[in-house]
């Protein structure tokens, strides 16, 4: 699994700059990104193929320091209150292999990351501050409908003009159904 760090996450965390990454799936790829949200340090996950997005806020620095770890398990948060099964998320973290952190996975990705920001911004509900895992805002985050680097066109379903975008929960099932983890 590759985290591509944002400029302004490295800039935060005071580390040097990564190198480019190698995985080929963009679905293994998640763009860290730290902002302040409702007052609060938060970390962002947000998938390079996707968009599927885990807002974590309420980090002790130690959880800062090994933000990695923090994000893993942020995304698993995700992956099971979204009603996948441990063997569906487990299969997922097997598939993705060991964490590399890289750069950001290139224009497409991380516009689609500046989009899932100004959803955030625009949340109309406080973050919970007794979580880490904000259940809220990742749903809302995960419900705009937008364009995901993983799907081409933007996911179109068909070219008779059905639905050409796909909200980021959409998107995570079709790489989920694509990659074998859900029949």
């Amino acid at each position: 699994m590759e985290f591509g760090i944002t400029i302004p996450l490295q800039r935060q965390l005071k580390i040097p700059a990564p190198f480019y990454g190698s995985e080929r799936e963009l679905c293994y790829c998640w763009e860290l990104h730290g902002i302040v949200l409702q007052g609060g340090r938060a970390l962002t996950a947000v998938n390079a193929s996707n968009c599927y997005t885990v807002v974590l806020c309420n980090l002790s620095a130690w959880e800062w320091d090994n933000y990695t770890e923090a994000a893993a398990q942020g995304i698993r948060t995700g992956f099971l209150a979204e009603g996948y099964t441990e063997q569906e998320t487990d299969a997922y973290f097997r598939k993705a292999g060991a964490v590399t952190v890289t750069k950001t996975h290139g224009r497409r990705p991380v516009a689609a990351l500046n989009r899932i920001m100004d959803f955030l911004w625009a949340a109309p509900v406080e973050t919970d501050r007794e979580a880490q895992y904000q259940k809220v805002h990742c749903r809302f985050a995960n419900s705009g409908v937008l364009r995901a680097a993983g799907f081409g066109n933007g996911g179109g379903l068909s070219a008779a003009g059905v639905r050409e975008r796909l909200t980021p929960l959409e998107y995570l099932e079709l790489d989920m159904r694509r990659l074998g983890i859900v029949k």
